[in-house]
């Protein structure tokens, strides 16, 4: 896939479903296209989330790429574009099954504490990106998101 403009970029839909999948190297390459549009919001963090997509360096990426406010590594001009990004990397990690065989389930458990924990960071909307994406399978386009927070 080539990304010819930032319209197209962003209006697509199959490489940000790509990016939620649970097989790491599905979600490398989605993660490629969007790279190739060398988006001055996405680009500085380029090393960041390539080393989320590795299982060797996942857990210290994820602990040294801070996105609370008071502590941030990602520059607060540059969240708009690449949160959304990283929600969809986190969720596709959450997913994964890592390990061997027997392994698979239990690293699972501990990707999605670890990503749950990172998740603490982040601002109310972008938890809400997180929450549309754990909701999508049940919701058709994220219109359950609405009444649940209407309660709050």
């Amino acid at each position: 896939m080539k990304i010819k403009s930032k319209s197209s970029y962003h209006k697509s839909e199959n490489t940000f479903r790509l990016l939620c999948h649970q097989d790491q190297q599905i979600q490398r390459a989605a993660l490629e296209c969007v790279l190739t549009y060398k988006d001055p919001n996405v680009l500085p963090y380029k090393e960041n989330l390539e080393r989320l997509l590795d299982d060797k360096h996942f857990k210290d990426e994820i602990v040294h790429f801070n996105i609370s406010e008071e502590k941030a590594v990602v520059d607060a001009s540059h969240r708009a574009q690449l949160i959304p990004l990283l929600m969809r990397v986190l969720f596709g990690r959450m997913r994964s099954k890592t390990g061997s065989k027997f392994q698979g389930k239990s690293g699972a458990v501990q990707h999605s504490s670890i990503v749950l924990r990172f998740l603490a960071g982040c601002q109310s909307e972008e938890l809400g990106m997180f929450i549309d994406l754990l909701l999508e399978p049940v919701c058709h386009h994220g219109q359950c998101r609405a009444p649940s927070c209407h309660g709050v």
